[in-house]
């Protein structure tokens, strides 16, 4: 499991249009599929997170 900063370092590069491959290196990772699931679990937590909060500023 990678520690939250380069989950950070994964968002930002993928947010900021840096090919997959390239953050793939980057994270010494083999499989672009391993860079590309762990961007997608990073992106979901992320829009749960912004889902609640919009929940909580309707009330």
């Amino acid at each position: 499991m990678f520690s939250i900063n380069l989950y950070i370092h994964l968002d930002y590069l993928i947010q900021h249009f840096v090919s997959i491959k390239y953050v793939s290196n980057k994270l010494g990772q083999i499989s672009l599929l391993t860079t590309a699931d762990t961007n997608l679990e990073v992106t979901q937590k992320k829009e749960d997170e912004l889902q609640k909060f919009a929940s909580y500023t309707k009330r």
